[in-house]
């Protein structure tokens, strides 16, 4: 699964892996053990095959994102995702108390959720790939 996350302050955007690089080592006198390298590539194939059946979504946050509460004001968040997604709050900060408010507008796209909301705060907003 990876993350991209785009502060909402300007920052530069972030990607992020939960996908770690090996740390096992092949050496030269390995090479050439054959039934050794054999086994080898039949456990990466099986291990990419695995890896290749699993679904993960592509997810994108936006970090800090100021919202003002009045549920007049559209908030968009560009994702090109290139379809329906899902979104919600993962960090909210009120400054009038309470969790999020947010509603999805109509002119919401395939690559551009837009928001209003009917509560005051900053939020980091995750967005999903739906499906």
């Amino acid at each position: 699964m990876s993350f991209t996350v785009f502060p909402h302050d300007g920052g530069e955007k972030r990607e992020l892996s939960r996908l770690k690089e090996s740390d096992q080592q092949i050496t030269p006198e390995q090479l050439e053990d054959v039934p050794r390298m054999q086994r080898l590539w039949m456990r990466v194939l099986r291990d990419l095959s695995r890896l290749l059946s699993l679904w993960t979504p592509d997810v994108i946050e936006h970090e800090d994102v100021p919202f003002d509460g009045t549920g007049t004001t559209t908030y968009a968040l560009n994702h090109n995702l290139g379809g329906r997604v899902r979104f919600w709050a993962v960090d909210w900060v009120s400054g009038s108390g309470g969790g999020p408010a947010l509603a999805r507008h109509s002119d919401t796209t395939d690559n551009v959720l837009v928001l209003v909301s009917y509560i005051d705060g900053v939020g980091t907003i995750r967005i999903e790939r739906a499906g």
